[in-house]
């Protein structure tokens, strides 16, 4: 029931209260106004009643307004509290955003700055990468190489065995030889058994050489590739075809084969190699020398 019908019917209400003592006293002056009184005594109880039944239904529907009213203002303050709750969370949700939108700045400039050095070392990986393709085919022919060289060691030992075998037999033919020498020196020197006559080695005995002179010594002045440069010369009594034994602190390193031959210096060809690589500095002897045979 709105409003304007609860004014309505107060108004109807007291329009009855008025009007009926008026309409009673007309009546009463005009008519049999016992009855009318009575009648209208009657209309007026009933309207009375009717009125206290509006009043009472007036009542009860404020009393429905009122409670309904209460309930929506709970409603409402519940509606104001969750409100305020939602702000709460719309202003931390705002804040969140906005730290998370920062960050993603930031890790934006982050990714563009691993970007440029993914970049970069993309490019460096590209020219290592170009760089180990040249270093694999250089070692490749490096491999290739050593296997041939490998090969080439294989048969220059397999040389060397065979040379220093037949240096151990010169040497011991050497030394059969300077034991001969030795023993017709001996004869030679012995007095003769029988009367005056030339002074000789027997019939048939080669004549011994002069006494064996001093050796020849010096130094490895330059060394290139199979061949070498000493110092000592014609002048020292160096001869072509001469050999030297090359000699570093009592190691053997090996032989030297004299081809071209001048005063102050001598050039030939390394003909065996010992213990170690021949460098300049290194000592040489003459052979004949050293084995006791000039």
């Amino acid at each position: 029931m709105s409003t304007t019908t609860k004014i309505f019917i107060v108004l109807v209400c007291l329009f009855a209260f008025l009007f009926t003592p008026m309409v009673i006293q007309f009546v009463a002056q005009t008519y049999n106004w016992k009855a009318l009184a009575e009648t209208y005594r009657e209309v007026a109880v009933a309207s009375q009643v009717h009125n206290r039944n509006l009043i009472a239904l007036s009542a009860a529907e404020k009393q429905a307004r009122d409670d309904e009213l209460t309930s929506k203002q709970a409603a409402f303050d519940r509606q104001t509290a969750e409100l305020l709750k939602l702000q709460n969370q719309l202003a931390q949700s705002e804040a969140t955003n906005a730290d998370l939108a920062a960050k993603n700045r930031s890790l934006a400039t982050s990714n563009e700055l691993l970007s440029h050095v993914v970049d970069a070392k993309t490019a460096e990986n590209t020219v290592l990468a170009n760089t180990n393709k040249k270093l694999q085919s250089a070692n490749d022919e490096l491999m290739a190489k050593n296997s041939q060289l490998n090969d080439r060691v294989k048969e220059l030992s397999a040389q060397v065995l065979i040379r220093e075998q037949k240096l151990r037999m010169a040497e011991e033919e050497n030394i059969a030889i300077r034991q001969e020498n030795e023993r017709l020196r001996q004869m030679a020197k012995a007095p003769p058994a029988v009367g005056p006559g030339p002074v000789g080695p027997p019939p048939g005995v080669e004549p011994i050489g002069p006494a064996p002179t001093a050796p020849i010594r010096g130094q490895v002045l330059d060394v290139q590739g199979n061949s070498a440069e000493i110092n000592v010369g014609s002048s020292d009594g160096v001869k072509k075809g001469m050999i030297f034994v090359v000699m570093r602190e009592g190691k053997y390193l090996g032989d030297l084969r004299v081809e071209e031959v001048e005063p102050g210096n001598a050039v030939g060809t390394l003909e065996l190699t010992g213990q170690g690589e021949i460098r300049k500095g290194d000592n040489v002897t003459d052979k004949a020398s050293l084995e006791g045979v000039r």
